[in-house]
Parts: C-alpha cells; structure tokens; sequence
C-alpha cells in the first residue's frame, strides 16, 4: 500500500486520476519527508533489558530522587515554546554539573514534545556511553508517556525514534555493563539542581539553539522526518479554514447568521442535528400509532 500511496505522490497524471491523487496533489503532500510506522516494533516476546522505576505518586518520586545516590544523574527534557520544539539533555556527575546537550527538532507544526521527550531519551543514553567509568547512571525524565513507549512492541508513531533509542542503549550497555543503566520517572519543575537546568536549557532550545551535530548520536545528527500526526491535525485545520472560507462566501451564510450570529459553527449543527433527532423519533412514533 505504502508503494501505491507514493508512486500517487511522485506523479500527477493526466488521465484516471483517483482521489488519491486529487488529495495528495491538491495539500501538496511529500511522502518521502514522513518515516513509515510498522505493524510491529519487535518480536512479541522481547522485554527491554533496562530497569525502570515508576512510583505511584509525585510525592514518592520526589523522594526517590533525593534518596538516589546513582554516580551519574542525567535529566533529559522536552518542551515546545514559541512554536518551536527541542530536547535538552543535563548530565551531572557526583552532583556536579559535567555535560549539556540540545537538540532543535523544528517547529511545533511539523513534530511533537513526544517526540522530542523520546530522542532526549535516547541523547542522555549517549552522554552515559561517552562517560568514564562508572557504577551506576539513572535517567531521569518527566515523561511517563515517553517512559512507558520504550517497553512498547507494536507499531507506533515515532516508532523510528524508539528504535534509535533502544540501539544507543545497547551500545552503552556494551559499554558499562547491562545493569549499569535504570530510568526513573520524576515531577517536572522540581527543585533537583539537574532538573532545574534541563528546564531552563529546553527554553532555548525550542527557539532554535542547539548543540553542535557533531555532539549528538549519529542517529540524531539530520533534520528529523515529520511528524504523522501533527501533519494529520494540520490537514484537518485546513480543511477547516477552506469549508468556513467557502462558507463564508455563501450567501446562506448570512440567512443563517440572522438565526444564530456564531455561525459557522459547530454548536448550530450540533443543535439542529439534535432537532432532526427529535422530529424523526416524533414521526417514527406517529406512524406506530
């Protein structure tokens, strides 16, 4: 199908068109800038080889996290602000400060904070593989979704980075040893100096400034593929403001704003669709009668 959709995309016929080729030319859509999900992520049986801690309440988190006493912390954040989206990643060293990384993904019209939460992941698994040695390295991250989607086997958006994730953690797994690494979830905003930083780092990074690609794992060095689903809502915006715009255009736009002033809007349809309901069930009723 994917073959199909593509050969629609590259090409714009001029005889036999189908729909396909109408909608694709019509938004102008290049496929070949969107990575492909799979049905599948992995074998069904496949368990991640890291530990993970999820505490059942905010209060719990902040207390392990103080209680941690992990000889490398690392505290990777996602944010989208002012229409940009990026990842700042902290690494802290005997509660020192040692390493910064930042990641500028694009704008938030093309990728997701998910998106970025998922590749600081795989950042920070990178800054533990270039560190000395070590007994022990805790990530901490303020993304349960991005923390849960790690142990995911099926096909996702964003698999790909998921993907990238999981090699970078075998490399420095082969590195430091298959024990040396654990994730944690732990409260955004808190007061945990490492925290902190990421969170005033990620500001920055959102409008566009990052690290030197040459600092950033291979797989995170080029542009990022958009996202499906941003590109989704986009459409579907669009297709809003061109059936409002032609609405507007109608002259019974405005015999219908002298009824309801708020039109177009979904409320009116809402309401006289709720009406329709009520004749029919009215004339349904009569003729049972």
């Amino acid at each position: 199908m994917a073959t199909h959709v593509q050969r629609a995309a590259d090409r714009y016929i001029k005889k036999h068109r189908v729909p396909m080729h109408e909608v694709l030319h019509a938004f102008d859509m290049r496929l070949e800038a969107f990575k492909k999900i799979g049905p599948v992520r992995c074998n069904s049986k496949w368990e991640p080889k890291l530990k993970m801690h999820i505490p059942g309440s905010r209060e719990t988190a902040m207390e392990d996290v103080r209680a941690a006493h992990a000889e490398v912390q690392v505290y990777p954040d996602g944010s989208g602000i002012g229409g940009g989206v990026g990842t700042t990643v902290v690494l802290c060293r005997n509660g020192e400060e040692r390493r910064v990384l930042r990641k500028y993904l694009g704008k938030e019209t093309h990728h997701t904070v998910f998106e970025a939460e998922v590749i600081g992941l795989t950042i920070a698994v990178e800054l533990v593989r270039m560190e000395g040695y070590l007994d022990m390295a805790e990530i901490s991250a303020d993304s349960l979704a991005a923390l849960c989607a790690t142990k995911n086997t099926r096909g996702m958006p964003g698999q790909y980075l998921l993907d990238k994730f999981q090699d970078q953690l075998a490399a420095a797994q082969n590195r430091h040893g298959a024990s040396s690494i654990e994730l944690r979830w732990t409260q955004g905003h808190n007061i945990i100096p490492g925290n902190e930083q990421a969170d005033t780092e990620v500001i920055a990074v959102a409008s566009g400034d990052s690290s030197p690609a040459c600092l950033l794992p291979k797989s995170c060095q080029c542009p990022m593929p958009y996202s499906r689903s941003m590109e989704q809502q986009n459409h579907l915006k669009k297709l809003g403001d061109k059936s409002t715009e032609f609405f507007m255009a109608s002259p019974r736009c405005q015999r219908l704003k002298q009824i309801d002033p708020s039109m177009p809007s979904s409320r009116f349809r809402k309401a006289t669709w709720d009406l329709l309901g009520c004749i029919y069930a009215f004339v349904h009723r009569s003729a049972g009668g």
